[in-house]
């Protein structure tokens, strides 16, 4: 099994989906955007191994690779796909030591290579411990194939009705939603807002449970009283942005 997650940055297209595939064969969930400031982001979090980027989504290469320098630690290999390799060169050695430039498309048996490798590097080292004891990154990632939340350093198993739930609140971009309404979600019958409360109460409760650090003072699944329940999210992009897929 992989060490981590393998974030990826690409256009969302069919060479996306054939590299997700065979990295999904290689035992390695795909955390995927096609926006470098997500990419950035998403370096902060410690479970991020291998980083495979398309040059191409860069709007400034140079400056993008100095903001990428910034996030390199110890246990991060980045793949480098396209763009001028001669850039690579101009860098320092500890920085050439992390990063692999290959062309693009990835040709497969290169990164199975280096992916393998990587594995086996992993296995026998673990993480520093400077980057252990990091604050944890703000990650709230919905992967609705495994059922799963990953939220910062936690992993979060979801029912479907929990995914059903908290799918539409984080789609719903921080509104308020009404127990009605979230209530129609599960039970297509009609019920009032107090019935719909009574339905929801349990059920919202012991998924606060799960993913609340104290779920009697919750900071992502607030109950607004006599209302309904609304998603506070703090890191999620704008809804300009790209919105980010976990594919495990």
């Amino acid at each position: 099994m992989s060490r981590g997650i393998a974030l990826l940055l690409d256009y969302d297209n069919a060479s996306r989906t054939t590299l997700v595939n065979r990295l999904h064969e290689w035992q390695w969930p795909v955390l995927a955007t096609a926006n470098a400031r997500l990419m950035a982001h998403y370096l902060n979090d410690q479970r991020i191994t291998i980083c495979i980027a398309n040059a191409d989504l860069f709007s400034d290469l140079q400056s993008d690779l100095n903001l990428v320098t910034n996030k390199l630690s110890p246990h991060l290999k980045i793949v480098l796909a396209g763009g001028d390799p001669w850039l690579l060169m101009a860098r320092n050695a500890s920085w050439l030591a992390c990063v692999i430039w290959l062309p693009y498309p990835v040709p497969m048996a290169l990164l199975e290579a280096i992916v393998l490798s990587k594995r086996v590097a992993d296995d026998g080292v673990g993480l520093a411990a400077d980057h252990i004891n990091a604050d944890p990154p703000c990650l709230f990632a919905i992967d609705p194939v495994q059922r799963r939340l990953y939220l910062g350093q936690r992993e979060v198993r979801l029912s479907k009705a929990e995914l059903t739930l908290l799918q539409y609140l984080y789609d719903a971009n921080g509104r308020l939603c009404r127990y009605e309404e979230l209530a129609r979600l599960l039970y297509p019958s009609h019920y009032d807002e107090e019935e719909a409360r009574h339905l929801l109460r349990g059920r919202m409760y012991y998924l606060q449970s799960k993913i609340e650090r104290d779920p009697k003072h919750p900071e992502y699944l607030v109950c607004e009283r006599g209302v309904g329940y609304q998603l506070r999210v703090p890191c999620k992009q704008s809804a300009a942005d790209p919105q980010p897929q976990l594919l495990a």
